[in-house]
């Protein structure tokens, strides 16, 4: 059985935030992905960091700053050793109306994941 504060999007959207002054940034993905220059923009001002465009992109291959980046086999594993930038995912999934389970699991986190857009940062 669920804890009866997971029906709540609002009682301690942010648990882990202890001794922090702002809330987390939260960054949709559909902004990243749709407006990447300016969300990155956005976020670097939001964390007080400078924004260097040349960090948008890079060359595919193996990634050595990245300890655990070779490990796997999976195909995830493969795919980003050939991105050279942020883009969206060229998998396509199955609808969720085939999976009970799951489609009870998105009506539940829908709820708090429309709290944490009230925190998103601005673009533009």
């Amino acid at each position: 059985m669920k804890p009866a504060r997971w029906s709540d999007p609002g009682f301690k959207l942010f648990p882990h935030q202890v001794g922090f002054r702002a809330p987390p940034v939260v960054i949709p993905s559909d902004d990243l992905l749709d407006l990447l220059e300016d969300t990155i923009r956005a976020y670097c001002a939001a964390v007080g960091i400078p924004f260097l465009a040349e960090a948008l992109s890079w060359e595919a291959g193996e990634r050595p700053e990245v300890g655990w980046y070779g490990e796997g086999a999976e195909p995830w594993h493969d795919d980003l050793r050939a991105s050279t930038g942020i883009s969206r995912p060229t998998t396509e999934y199955p609808p969720l109306d085939g999976d009970q389970r799951l489609v009870e699991m998105l009506e539940r986190s829908t709820p708090h994941y429309e709290a944490l857009l009230a925190h998103r940062v601005v673009v533009g």
